[in-house]
């Protein structure tokens, strides 16, 4: 019976994961790995690709967390200061353009 219970979870859980909507960031990631595909760059290259896509998606996440903190954004990494003011806050348009 506990077999049946757990392999009736581990299909359903499958299921929803085969079928479920792709976050942003897997989006992004699945277009870095076809374009991976498509090169023909060393592995070094290719890692260093993938550290910086993950980087910006990391830093344009923590900039709208409250309790996040960016990593390159507003610091001094490797001696080199990226400057950061915040995100612009967009009011919402209320039908006229002044």
């Amino acid at each position: 019976m506990k077999k049946n219970l757990f392999l009736f979870i581990f299909c359903s859980l499958s299921i929803f994961t085969c079928f479920g909507q792709k976050s942003v960031a897997r989006r992004w990631n699945d277009v870095t790995i076809m374009a991976i595909r498509q090169d023909f760059a060393r592995p070094p290259v290719q890692a260093r690709n993938l550290y910086h896509i993950s980087l910006a998606m990391y830093d344009a996440w923590a900039t709208y967390d409250a309790k996040a903190t960016t990593y390159l954004l507003g610091n001094v990494v490797g001696g080199q200061l990226y400057p950061f003011n915040g995100i612009l806050e967009f009011l919402p348009l209320s039908g006229q353009i002044s």
